[in-house]
């Protein structure tokens, strides 16, 4: 399963989204704090309700993906990733997770392969 870390636009909240290839569905997961092992809040894409495009995901998360990332996740469905992004670490002066308007979300990416 690929896994991508996104801050949320609530305060204190992270989405974990990626493409699940077990189940054959993209899936999103609404946690409290910056770290996944939060208390998950919502989940999204399961092997009862499969989302099958990123556009579906989206909807339900009720954010729009940067061009980048959906190209990612797009990547992931075709060759059925099991890559995952590394938590955001903290920066000196800066919320961690907080991203520079001008800032990719994936230049500093560090990839764990399992």
């Amino acid at each position: 399963m690929s896994r991508r870390l996104l801050s949320a636009d609530e305060p204190g909240c992270t989405w974990e989204y990626g493409w699940d290839p077990e189940q054959q569905t993209y899936y999103a997961r609404l946690v409290s704090g910056e770290d996944p092992g939060g208390c998950e809040l919502a989940r999204f894409g399961t092997r009862a309700v499969v989302i099958d495009s990123t556009d579906a995901l989206m909807y339900l998360m009720g954010v729009r993906l940067p061009g980048e990332c959906v190209s990612v996740l797009e990547h992931d469905r075709l060759t059925d990733s099991r890559e995952e992004e590394a938590p955001p670490r903290h920066r000196h002066g800066a919320r961690a997770g907080a991203m520079a308007a001008t800032e990719s979300p994936f230049a500093l990416r560090t990839l764990i392969a399992r």
